[in-house]
Parts: C-alpha cells; sequence; structure tokens
C-alpha cells in the first residue's frame, strides 16, 4: 500500500493582503518610514525566506531581524498579532517594498515546503513508513511513502 502527498506553496491573495497592509507612516515628521504588515509568524523561517532571497540576514532578537539588499535596509520586527512587519526607509518605493514582501511571502512558503518535506522524513520511519519516491516539479514536491508490513 502507497500513500502520496502533495505539497504546494500557495501565496494566497500576498499582494492583496500586502497592499491591504501598507502604511507610509505619519507625513511632514521627518524620514519617511514604509511599513508593510506580513502574514508570516516563524522566525527563523522568514530569516531563511530573506536568504533565499539573497538578503544578508541578522537576527539581532527573537523579535527583530535585519535583511540588507545590496546598499539598502529592511527591518522586521513582531507586531502584537506574532505576525512579522517590514519597515523600509525613504530609499523604498511603495512598489519595490510591496514586491519584496511578496516575494519574502513566496520564499516563505518555499521554507514551510522544505520543513514539511524534512519533517515527514525524519518521522516516517517511526510511523511503519519509508519513502518510495519523491519527485520536484516547480515549486512541488511529491512524496509517496510505502507503508511497511513488518
Amino acid at each position: 500500500m502507497s500513500l502520496e502527498i502533495l505539497l504546494i506553496p500557495l501565496a494566497m491573495a500576498a499582494v492583496g493582503a500586502a497592499k491591504a497592509a501598507i502604511d507610509d507612516g505619519p507625513r511632514g515628521l521627518g524620514p519617511r518610514e514604509l511599513t508593510v504588515r506580513s502574514r508570516l509568524s516563524d522566525g527563523s523561517l522568514v530569516a531563511a525566506a530573506l536568504a533565499d532571497l539573497d538578503a544578508t540576514v541578522s537576527v539581532t532578537s527573537p523579535d527583530e531581524i535585519r535583511a540588507s539588499f545590496d546598499a539598502r535596509a529592511v527591518s522586521m520586527d513582531r507586531n502584537d498579532e506574532g505576525l512579522w512587519v517590514a519597515r523600509f526607509d525613504e530609499t523604498w518605493t511603495e512598489e519595490e517594498a510591496l514586491g519584496l514582501v511578496t516575494g519574502l511571502d513566496t520564499a516563505y512558503g518555499v521554507c514551510v515546503q522544505r520543513e514539511v518535506v524534512r519533517k515527514i522524513r525524519e518521522r516516517a520511519p517511526a510511523a511503519g513508513l519509508s519513502i518510495a519516491e519523491e519527485s520536484v516539479d516547480d515549486d512541488s514536491i511529491t512524496l509517496v511513502l510505502d507503508v511497511r508490513s513488518d
């Protein structure tokens, strides 16, 4: 008997959610700060996703991550809901900020997918399963698990 698992990262309306979550801060009170709320919650996966986007990443505390892209930086911190908020300085346009958060959302989904596959590999033997086949197609991974009959 076999069990097939198909893992597909979804960007569930990330662009729409990011656009609804933009706040470009108070006007006329010094340098502008653009903030974009995300729907991301796991800090280690946020840091990994930023690294996958070729950022230099520094986790400064459990609730703060700094990332630099060439000469520009973004800081991220947790809000009261435990979700990550990206903070951009005046060198970023709204479109660039949205593009980065959308790309981060997609990269985060891939990191979640990798973590799920790692856990399946780790836990399969104890559950009496073995991985019979594994295939990767674009951003999806298919695992076929055989049920061992010991």
